[in-house]
C-alpha cells in the first residue's frame, strides 16, 4: 500500500483488501524491498527458479470461500 494508493482508493476496498490476506494488514513498499535485498544477497545464493509472491497471501485466500465461513466477519 503505498500512500498514493491509500490516498486514492475508496476506505472500503482498502478494508476488502485487508480483510482478505492471510496476514491482518496491507503489506507497504518495503516488504517488497526486504524480499528484494534478500534475492539480491548472497544469502539467496541457493535459491533458484522460484516465484515468490510478496502479496500478503492475497492471490491465495479465495474471498468466495471466505464470505461463506460461519465466523466470518463481513
Amino acid at each position: 500500500m503505498t500512500p498514493s494508493l491509500r490516498d486514492n482508493l475508496p476506505a472500503e476496498m482498502v478494508e476488502g483488501i485487508r480483510r482478505h490476506n492471510a496476514v491482518p494488514f496491507i503489506g507497504d513498499p518495503e516488504d517488497v524491498a526486504a524480499v528484494m535485498v534478500f534475492l539480491a544477497s548472497p544469502e539467496s545464493r541457493y535459491v533458484t527458479g522460484q516465484v515468490i509472491a510478496v502479496d500478503g497471501g492475497l492471490m491465495s485466500h479465495s474471498p468466495i470461500a471466505e464470505t461463506r465461513r460461519p465466523d466470518s466477519a463481513r
